[in-house]
Formats: structure tokens, sequence, C-alpha cells
């Protein structure tokens, strides 16, 4: 919000109200409702009247004349900045921690199941994303004969991240020389990001004993292609069937317009300026730079296990339980480093 808005004690307290019941019934909020569902000590005039002063200030709104508020994209990041009180961080079952203790031998395996239960868990979209895997440390290097003329370069990560190379040659490799080179590449590259391996191969390779071997020199010509991930952005995801049990998203449209927002990388500038804030982001409605997104919440937490950094994310309707996507995101980044 451009200015910030100050609310009384009681507006605050039925903004948070009117905002909890919308998202747990999807229909419009009325004054009546809200005094006998939560036993109000005012007149019902009195609490429209109070309505009326949030819905001048952007808060809420109403789809028709007399119908009942529903909150604004202003008024649910009012909600978010003023109204979550704080909870029990770690609310996961047991059998979630074990699952990805189990597969924490493979860092990608980890990644696409934690993505998978933040999905099912929250009834939602969820992501791991991993926002600049050139960062990722390198680990090992392993040269393994494919044939007499072709070679598999393997590069291992700190993170778990892998990646496989062939490299076609002109002559044969003694296995003596491969193994020479292998020795080399990981005394002069492991413990290197990639990014800098990049930027510094030469220097770091140049008066090797094989710094003119075939293999070395095809290195030196293509680092940039094998030193580098294909994207900017690693994202593992969960399925989206769970979308489709919101209402919102039995609107053909916005099922559509989201789908193809995550199609051509719409969500990639709201991870980008996620990135930082050290703690939970919310990107609600309108503050989506994509249009295809404005009906869309995106909530982000980043996560560090000491040799991986990201963020997970859910994405939503609006109209999503920002409590229960915040706890469950708390819990998540609590066990990252236990799993990673």
């Amino acid at each position: 919000m451009d200015k910030k808005i100050i609310l009384t004690d009681r507006e605050k307290q039925l903004l948070k109200k009117t905002v909890e019941e919308f998202i747990s019934s999807i229909q419009p909020v009325g004054s009546i409702h809200l005094k006998q569902r939560y036993s109000i000590p005012l007149s019902s005039a009195s609490i429209r009247q109070i309505l009326f002063r949030l819905e001048q200030k952007g808060l809420l709104t109403h789809p028709y004349t007399s119908a009942g508020r529903i909150p604004t994209d202003e008024g649910y990041r009012y909600y978010v900045d003023n109204c979550l009180e704080d909870h029990p961080k770690n609310i996961l079952p047991p059998e979630v921690v074990e699952e990805l203790t189990h597969l924490s031998v493979d860092i990608n395996n980890v990644l696409q199941a934690t993505a998978q239960l933040l999905g099912k868990l929250s009834q939602l979209f969820g992501m791991v994303v991993i926002p600049d895997p050139d960062q990722s440390v390198l680990r090992d290097i392993e040269l393994i004969s494919l044939t007499d003329e072709r070679i598999m370069m393997v590069l291992a990560m700190e993170s778990g991240m892998v990646k496989s190379i062939v490299l076609n040659l002109d002559v044969r490799v003694n296995p003596k020389d491969l193994e020479k080179i292998r020795i080399m590449l990981n005394e002069r590259l492991s413990g290197v990001t990639l990014a800098e391996i990049i930027s510094s191969i030469d220097s770091r390779l140049k008066e090797t004993e094989v710094f003119n071997h075939e293999i070395v020199q095809i290195i030196l010509n293509h680092t940039e292609e094998y030193f580098h991930f294909s994207t900017d952005m690693l994202i593992y995801s969960s399925s989206l069937q769970p979308l489709l049990s919101h209402p919102e998203f039995q609107d053909q449209t916005m099922l559509n317009d989201t789908i193809t927002a995550l199609d051509e990388g719409k969500l990639e500038p709201v991870i980008n300026r996620s990135l930082n804030t050290p703690d939970i982001f919310w990107s609600i409605g309108s503050e989506n730079e994509d249009q295809l997104l404005h009906r869309c919440a995106v909530i982000t937490a980043p996560f560090s296990s000491g040799v991986i950094t990201g963020q997970l994310a859910i994405l939503g309707p609006t109209r999503l339980s920002y409590k229960k996507v915040k706890q469950l995101l708390d819990s998540f980044v609590e066990i990252m480093p236990d799993v990673c």
C-alpha cells in the first residue's frame, strides 16, 4: 500500500473477523452475521458503520448494493501485516519428516517431495525454488569412459544436484591420463561455485601437467555450457489438482490464466522480489506484476540447510487461509536443515 493505514482497535478486529469469515465461507460478510457469530456488543447499525469506514479506507468492498463486504487486495495486505498471531511452529505430522529424511540421500527427491507435500497439506500449489543454481558449490568431478572416444563428465554439487555432460573426443584416452585429469580437476575446481569456475577456469587449470590434453581443452572451450545450469531458477512443483477444489478455479478463465502464468515463467519476478526478504513474503493479487496472477496470492519463505539455499512457495487464490499457509511454511523451514 502506498500510504500507511491506521485503524482503531475496533476497526482492526472487525476487519480481521470479516477477512477470516470470507476466507472460510466465500460469502460476503454482513453486519448481522458478524454480530451473531462473534456476540459483538454493538448494534448492527454500528457494525455496519465501521464496515463502511473500512470500505472507505480501501480495505473492504461489496459486490453489489446492500450486499455484505469482501476483502480487497489492500484488506488482505493489512490483515497479513497486522492481524496474524504467533502460532506453534512445527505442525507437521511425524510421517512427513520421516518421508523426507528417508529421501535425504538424493537432494532432488527431497525438494520434489517437499513441493508435493506443500501442495497436499495446503490444498494449494506448492513449490520449492532454487533461485541461482550457478551459485552451487562443486563437490566432485567424475570422468567415466563410455567408449574409447566418448567420456562422461559428472558434476556433483554440495547441494546434491548432479549434472552430466558427454565429451566426444578425436583420439582414444589412456585410462591413466583420464585418472590424472580427474584428480587435477578436483584439486583445482572442487569447493568452488559454478559461477566462479566459469570466470576463472583458465587461471585455475593453466600450468598443470595435463593442460594441453584434449579433454582439458574441450572443457576450457565449453566452460560456460558445461558449468552452467540452463535456467536462472530451478523450480520443483506439486500437482495443480488441489487448486481445482477451490471455487475460484472453477472459473475456466482464472484456471487458464494461472496455468499460462506458470508455463511462461510469470512467477519468477515475484520470487526474485522475495529474495531480499529474510522472512515470510506475501504477494497478493494486484501486487503480482503480471495481470495473469492478479487473482492469486503467492507466499514464500526462505530456507537454508547449509548446503542449499532456496525458497518454499505456495500459490493459491487471494482468498486463502494466510494463517494456515504461514504456519505450514514456518514448519517446513524448521525441518529443512535436517532433511537436506
